[in-house]
């Protein structure tokens, strides 16, 4: 939906330079939680910033359960359409 050329758009792993946080501007993010991978993800990409993955193995959960609830998946959808809304108006 937002055009970012990734596999995988929800992994919380990232490396960034100086340069791309810079061009990110982080103080200006507007995510919370989860959803602040896709915001910084596309954000990478408006700038034309280069976006390399490289594939992690997970392993199963040994104790606990996930945290990620109805309520966070929802933020995260919610977050991807107010992204693509404010591209669409210049706003980003």
């Amino acid at each position: 939906m937002l055009g970012i050329k990734v596999k995988d758009a929800n992994s919380g792993f990232r490396c960034f330079s100086k340069k791309a946080m810079e061009a990110i501007d982080p103080y200006k993010l507007t995510s919370k939680g989860p959803s602040i991978v896709q915001e910084v993800l596309f954000k990478a990409h408006l700038k034309g910033l280069r976006i390399k993955e490289v594939p992690i193995v997970f392993k199963d959960r040994s104790e606990g359960k996930s945290k990620l609830g109805f309520r966070q998946l929802a933020a995260g959808y919610w977050m991807v359409m107010k992204l693509k809304m404010q591209h669409m108006r210049g706003a980003l």
